[in-house]
């Protein structure tokens, strides 16, 4: 879902609206369906399963209630959203982990929100780590940022440009 006052949702809409026209791979986003219906027909689904019967006509939404979903204003964070954001992001990862979804996207997402509710991660790609990980193996967390044909990986990710250097070796 992302920040749902931030781009994320028109980003996803755009994606379904190209997917859905294209025959592209389908998709369904966790989150509070309410922030989807004025840019997109929606269907409500329960489990990722469902997401292949609808996705031509409708955007799937496996539904996730933001609190105070009334004061949700676009390009104003909202820290009542941050719980939402944090059970997306653990849905998304669960279905990953278990077969129900091939892969996990996240839309933008205001950090400030995430911390207002308890958020102890520097970002959402060591929280998603933390949620793969099984037993003491100790997995390190890679950001990929993908568009227009170009896949870029992070040699640090969440480190101030200042102490960048002091994170890199020479190989």
């Amino acid at each position: 879902m992302g920040d749902p006052a931030g781009c994320g949702p028109q980003i996803t809409v755009d994606t379904w609206n190209t997917l859905r026209l294209n025959e592209g791979r389908p998709f369904f986003v966790i989150g509070d369906p309410r922030v989807y219906e004025s840019n997109s027909p929606i269907a409500v689904i329960e489990q990722p399963s469902e997401t292949p019967a609808v996705f031509k006509d409708a955007l799937p939404v496996l539904p996730i209630e933001i609190d105070q979903f009334d004061a949700l204003v676009p390009g104003t964070p909202l820290p009542a959203s941050g719980a939402a954001t944090v059970e997306s992001i653990r849905k998304a990862t669960a279905f990953c982990l278990s077969g129900d979804a091939a892969a996990l996207i996240t839309n933008p997402i205001a950090k400030s929100v995430l911390y207002d509710v308890g958020f102890a991660h520097p970002g959402h790609t060591e929280f998603i780590a933390e949620l793969c990980r099984s037993g003491e193996e100790d997995l390190l967390p890679v950001m990929m940022l993908v568009g227009g044909g170009l896949k870029v990986s992070l040699a640090t990710i969440h480190v101030p440009l200042l102490q960048v250097l002091d994170h890199l070796t020479p190989t």
